[in-house]
């Protein structure tokens, strides 16, 4: 619907965007870049692709205050807001993601894709998603914090509320608050990444999965010396 490519120093705000295929892009495709572009105040919905995505070397982008709702009803295995293969600097924050992925299609709130520089993601809600809330796969360390996630993974997905994969290392997810789907993970992670101060309700009775292995909670604090403060309930 909306497409910055190669754009500087503009914003994209206010507008409402529904059943299209994708909905805001901020990219730079070839030898283009994107720079310093913000993202605000959308309202974009039922989409067969992402909602918001920042991609291809885009770089010092913010993306704020916008709800993104029933992104990714035809394409699997992203999410409502979607970075991927971003330069530095990037900013999302203050947004609502949910019921993003329906049936077999998987879709995460928020997802960081390898490749992307680092980001700073904070002040969001991911809920109702049909894969997890945030999701971390680059080896650039991002800092992920005081994010609300509610009630993801649902149908039969099960990646964990918080999520990292691919190249993930040294990512930190701090002081976020985690209400679990009743059975399904609060977090599935490899090891070398940071978990420090968050909290966590709900789940199964094993929903911590640290480097392959689940635990309950005392046991993922001992075997991944993460999460230190008993911030469990």
């Amino acid at each position: 619907a909306i497409i910055a490519n190669g754009a500087s120093h503009g914003r994209i705000t206010g507008n409402t965007i529904t059943k299209s295929w994708q909905g805001i892009a901020v990219t730079g495709y070839g030898s283009a870049t994107a720079d310093s572009i913000q993202v605000d105040s959308n309202l974009v919905s039922n989409l067969g692709s992402v909602c918001i995505t920042a991609q291809f070397g885009a770089s010092n982008f913010t993306i704020e205050h916008n709800t993104v709702t029933q992104c990714n009803q035809s394409l699997t295995a992203f999410a409502g807001v979607y970075i991927d293969q971003t330069g530095s600097g990037g900013v999302v924050r203050y947004n609502i993601s949910s019921s993003n992925g329906s049936g077999s299609i998987a879709a995460n709130g928020y997802q960081i894709d390898i490749g992307s520089g680092s980001t700073l993601l904070y002040g969001n809600v991911g809920m109702l998603n049909n894969d997890g809330c945030i999701s971390n796969g680059s080896a650039n360390v991002s800092y992920i914090y005081k994010n609300t996630c509610y009630y993801n993974s649902q149908e039969s997905e099960d990646v964990g509320e918080m999520n990292t994969f691919g190249s993930s290392s040294g990512t930190v997810f701090e002081n976020n608050i985690v209400y679990s789907s009743p059975g399904k993970h609060a977090l599935v992670s490899l090891a070398g990444n940071i978990f420090a101060y968050n909290d966590y309700y709900g789940g199964s009775t094993t929903p911590f999965e640290w480097a392959g292995t689940q635990y309950a909670f005392a046991g993922y604090q001992a075997a991944s010396g993460q999460d230190a403060s008993p911030h469990s309930f």
